[in-house]
């Protein structure tokens, strides 16, 4: 909205004897050329464009005592703009006016409101400065009943309009810094890498053993009491608590896991999100972005709330906005310093006076329902709110994520400090250019005892832990145990003996002991004599060149398991579609085959008999195929009758075959090489080619009566083409037996 309209809006909600009394005030003249008493609207325009000049708003300011002086300071802390009871009571407190007290009984009388701010110095104050347009109101007014307009008398909300603003100071802070002196409580000191190594703890955990539920959704006790004792630092509430959300930071560990997406419920337990032989990027970034990621994670965190000790409910109540401008706020503070925790609210109710309550307006819009001691009585539980949500959130996630530093008493936050690398992490301090893993070791050592020393990163922990046990761990390291079933996990989440040798050797900088290397190497005989992959994907190139290249590339990497063959790589487990779009981006298009392809019409047979696939590149799935029908010469596969012999060896019959090549033949198959296969395959079997003798009697019974001779009839068979029955089929090596016989007969052979 343009500044000129909003000065006449605000002037618009006042009595027109109101506006003409602040014109005469200023002596600005309140008729027209003619001499007529000017409209209201007009009024307005006039007030708008002459009352706020350099000249009279230099003399108003001059002018002003010390209770108006305060009156613009305090609005200028709140930005130009403030509820006026929350404003009277801030000058309350410092004692620039005097504390109203009504008696009991009275309070809710509105007689009794109206009589508080009758010739009161507050009411005089505010109505000097709307005089002299230096302070306007707006909303209702706080009287009982209110007016259809505004008079002199201060309204729900007190602004300072922007002409004025122009010429007033920036207001100076509170001062937020503890100073000298000794603490008044212990200091709990904290850090973002032990942090996130504490959360790394909490997932691993999981990961190796889901959390079993209970049917509030909550984790079983005695699950949380074994994943407590991993921990670095133990969570001593765990003992007296009865159930998992009365164990704060525990609890918060879990949300904030399945919120970054690290953990899942699933079912009646929570499991890690990701299979054992997936390492989540998370653990793969630098620490102060993980550190980041966590935060946001907090921000918009919806079943975390810092004031559920409070029990505050029937509120419109913002947390993710209330934390957001709690970041804001902590980082125009000095990082590496004290700050008393008083003194930080102090200043937040100024700079942020409805950092919780989304809707605190709607309280104070109907105040004049009610008496102004009730409103102060509840601005004051709304600070208290305020303040325990301050608290929790400093001492409680921001505490426990390592950004902070406190010293508590009790359950009270005394004084915190912004740490080293919770200011990195909230980006008030740049992040040193040294590695995070300086001073970072891991030890292989003959007794099969890993040691990673210091800052050791959580990506090569978590994939450590993939054929390691975790034995023992502390702030200064981590001890890990090999053990056959150890290293027998691990291959079976994809890693093998030597690339779990090359890993230890790469970490630790040195040679593995020689009695661990040749134990490893042992065991890896033994568990690799036969290895069965189910469900595996594979990634083949059409050259060795090209797999090469990819393996060098850092991002396609981070997608295969291993090299198979040197065209052929293992892709990891749930890989497959994060591979493809990253082929594509380096603009690759990866050919795609599920497990049930049958490669139906992918090639056609040569004149020479080579089966030559109809598409360009590499197909394993359809080379699978080929090596049970063809013979396979330089790379090519051939039609050869070697090739069919070994294919009926192994228990297919020609049609079989026949079939399965139809299958993959790309048209009909050419009739000359389904010959050729049958001719290979023994298709039609064996056959005997004799010369064949026919006797021609004189009619059909005749030759049943030869049949029915036993002499004769197994010399003698019928010619079954012969219609009439008159011809006989004679063996030609009894040919001179059958002549004797026919003779004996009277039968006179022509």
């Amino acid at each position: 909205m343009p500044e000129a309209d909003s000065l006449a809006e605000l002037f618009n909600g006042y009595q027109y004897d109101v506006l003409r009394f602040i014109a005469e005030c200023n002596g600005l003249d309140i008729y027209d050329a003619q001499r007529q008493r000017l409209r209201k609207r007009q009024l307005i325009e006039r007030i708008c464009q002459e009352l706020f000049t350099a000249e009279r708003l230099t003399q108003a300011l001059a002018s002003l005592d010390p209770l108006q002086r305060a009156v613009l300071d305090h609005l200028m802390r709140h930005g130009g703009e403030a509820d006026t009871l929350l404003l009277r009571a801030e000058l309350e407190q410092e004692g620039l006016l005097t504390p109203t007290s009504l008696p009991v009984g009275k309070r809710d009388q509105p007689e009794v409101v109206l009589r508080q701010y009758k010739d009161k110095l507050f009411r005089e104050a505010i109505s000097s400065l709307t005089m002299h347009g230096l302070v306007l109101s707006s909303n209702k007014s706080l009287l009982w009943p209110p007016a259809g307009k505004l008079d002199l008398s201060p309204g729900a909300r007190l602004i300072v309009p922007q002409p004025v603003r122009r010429y007033l100071p920036q207001p100076t802070l509170p001062e937020v810094e503890w100073g000298r002196g000794s603490l008044p409580a212990p200091v709990e000191e904290t850090s973002t890498a032990m942090a996130q190594r504490e959360l790394f703890l909490y997932w691993s955990a999981v990961r190796a053993k889901p959390l079993p539920l209970t049917q509030l959704g909550l984790v079983q006790k005695r699950a949380l009491r074994l994943l407590n004792e991993q921990l670095l630092f133990p969570d001593p509430a765990l003992e007296s608590a009865t159930k998992e959300n009365e164990v704060h930071r525990l609890y918060f560990f879990r949300l904030l896991l399945q919120e970054l997406g690290l953990l899942l419920e699933e079912g009646d337990q929570v499991r890690a999100a990701d299979e054992p032989s997936h390492i989540p990027q998370f653990w793969e970034k630098p620490l102060d972005e993980r550190v980041g990621a966590c935060v946001q994670a907090w921000q918009r965190l919806s079943g975390w709330n810092e004031l559920t000790d409070m029990g505050v409910v029937g509120f419109s109540i913002d947390l993710p906005r209330a934390r957001g401008i709690l970041l804001e706020q902590l980082r125009l503070l000095p990082a590496e310093t004290w700050i008393s925790a008083e003194r930080f609210l102090n200043r937040l109710a100024i700079t942020a006076p409805r950092m919780l309550f989304k809707s605190r307006e709607r309280y104070t819009d109907s105040l004049y329902y009610t008496n102004a001691q009730r409103v102060l009585e509840q601005n004051r539980w709304f600070a208290q709110a305020e303040a325990a949500f301050v608290g929790g959130a400093l001492s409680g996630p921001l505490h426990w994520l390592g950004i902070v530093d406190v010293s508590i008493d009790g359950d009270r936050l005394l004084v915190f400090r912004i740490n080293t690398g919770g200011a990195q992490a909230l980006g008030i301090k740049k992040r040193k250019e040294t590695p995070e893993a300086e001073g970072a070791k891991v030890i292989v050592q003959p007794n099969f005892e890993v040691l990673a020393l210091g800052p050791v990163s959580e990506a090569v922990l978590a994939r450590l832990e993939m054929f390691a046990d975790r034995v023992k761990a502390d702030r200064s390291a981590l001890t890990y145990a090999l053990s056959r079933d150890t290293v027998y996990r691990g291959q079976r989440h994809g890693m093998s003996v030597p690339q779990i040798i090359a890993f230890l050797e790469e970490q630790s900088q040195a040679p593995l002991p020689q009695n661990v290397l040749r134990t490893l190497q042992e065991w890896g005989e033994q568990h690799e004599r036969i290895v069965f992959h189910r469900a595996v994907a594979l990634c083949q190139t059409a050259s060795a060149e090209m797999l090469d290249s990819l393996w060098d590339d850092s991002a396609v990497r981070t997608h295969l398991e291993r090299k198979l063959t040197p065209t052929v790589a293992m892709v990891k487990k749930g890989r497959v579609t994060a591979l493809r779009e990253l082929l594509l981006q380096r603009k690759m298009l990866p050919a795609l085959s599920t497990k049930d392809d049958s490669c139906q019409g992918r090639v056609q047979v040569t004149p020479d008999g080579e089966l030559r696939p109809v598409h360009a590149g590499p197909d394993l799935l359809l080379e699978s195929c080929l090596h049970d029908l063809a013979q396979q010469r330089d790379g090519h596969f051939y039609l050869s009758e070697l090739a069919v012999k070994r294919a009926l060896a192994s228990g297919m019959n020609v049609g079989e075959y026949l079939e399965r090549l139809a299958a993959l033949h790309r048209g009909p198959l050419p009739g000359e090489w389904q010959r050729r296969i049958k001719a290979w395959g023994r298709y039609y079997g064996k056959a005997s080619l004799q010369k064949t003798v026919l006797l021609e009697v004189k009619d059909a019974t005749t030759a049943e009566e030869l049949l029915a001779d036993n002499e004769l009839a197994p010399l003698l068979a019928r010619f079954t083409a012969d219609p009439s029955g008159r011809l006989l089929q004679v063996r030609t090596d009894d040919l001179e037996h059958l002549r004797r016989l026919l003779g004996e007969r009277g039968i006179e052979l022509a």
